[in-house]
């Protein structure tokens, strides 16, 4: 008997790669995640440019620009206590 393995938990940026966002302007970010039945987790590598609402847990969210500069956001789908690789993109 062969028991099907699980797939490990996979994510892909859906939105553009690129967000050019004005001081004080918002911009929406989506992200597909599988298998099914899984929570995302949304990180910005530098929130004095780019702010992540806390408890970002869906496939999409709302990033805000602070001030001008350049960084990345990050997004990781967790599922079954496994964690895809992150996927991202870059703000501007």
């Amino acid at each position: 008997v062969c028991e099907e393995t699980a797939k490990p938990p996979q994510v892909k940026i859906t939105s553009k790669l690129k967000v050019f966002i004005e001081e004080g302007k918002t911009a929406t970010v989506t992200a597909e995640g599988t298998p099914d039945g899984g929570t995302y987790e949304w990180t910005s590598e530098s929130p004095t440019v780019v702010t992540v609402p806390d408890n970002s847990n869906q496939n999409q969210v709302t990033v805000t620009g602070v001030k001008a500069g350049k960084t990345k956001v990050t997004v990781v789908y967790k599922k079954d206590d496994k964690t895809s690789p992150p996927a991202e993109i870059e703000v501007y």
